[in-house]
């Protein structure tokens, strides 16, 4: 996708010998086709992988790519600033999103066993932060309902470990939703009030909002 100049400029775009002009415009010139990936040869991809039977294109995928695409999709991910909901379904007025690791200062204690849950992860949560940075989490809104739910159906039913771990209500939801639209087995599935307004939180955010599209 990059010619070698691109591909050298960009790697060494920091150090001191490069002028701010080259910087500037093989910067531009790098995201123009970052962009064109990411609307037109993303669909084509994506087109190939539906047309073509899955025995001709075994050959071509290694687990490396899966690995690659992983980490790609988790970069995104974060410069999106994508929050996992942590709370319990039946208390949706409770719900809370955590901040990234990676981007929080300070711990707050009471919610280690929750991240712990929500991300599947016994490890050593002391340098991880929550919420906005400074020690707390922040009110779950709408949109960060409605991108954990269209996060969970474009998986299929793959936990991201970190976003929509088992700690995470609006999964919680998503997995009954099928089974509420369904005549033979609503009746038979008991839930708490407090469930059902959780889902019900769920199912309008995904219906009533828009994805937000900064470009």
């Amino acid at each position: 996708m990059l010619s070698s100049t691109e591909r050298d400029r960009l790697k060494n775009r920091n150090s001191k010998d490069t002028k701010s002009q080259i910087r500037a415009s093989n910067d531009a010139r790098v995201k123009r086709k970052l962009i064109h990936w990411l609307e037109e040869d993303l669909d084509d991809v994506n087109l190939i992988i539906e047309k073509l039977r899955e025995d001709q294109l075994e050959s071509i995928f290694t687990d490396n790519n899966v690995y690659h695409l992983l980490d790609i999709i988790s970069k995104i991910i974060s410069i999106r600033d994508f929050k996992p909901v942590l709370g319990e379904l039946g208390n949706p007025e409770e719900w809370k999103v955590m901040g990234h690791p990676e981007k929080c200062r300070v711990i707050d204690a009471d919610l280690l066993d929750q991240l712990a849950l929500a991300t599947g992860y016994p490890g050593d949560f002391k340098k991880f932060v929550v919420g906005d940075g400074r020690g707390h989490t922040q009110p779950a809104t709408e949109m960060d309902i409605y991108r954990m739910a269209l996060l969970a159906y474009s998986l299929r039913g793959l936990q991201a470990l970190y976003l929509l771990g088992t700690g995470n209500p609006v999964v919680s939801a998503l997995l009954y939703l099928p089974f509420l639209h369904d005549p033979r087995l609503k009746d038979h599935i008991q839930m708490t009030e407090g469930e059902m307004k959780g889902i019900a939180r769920v199912a309008m955010a995904v219906k009533n909002t828009e994805p937000k599209e900064d470009r």
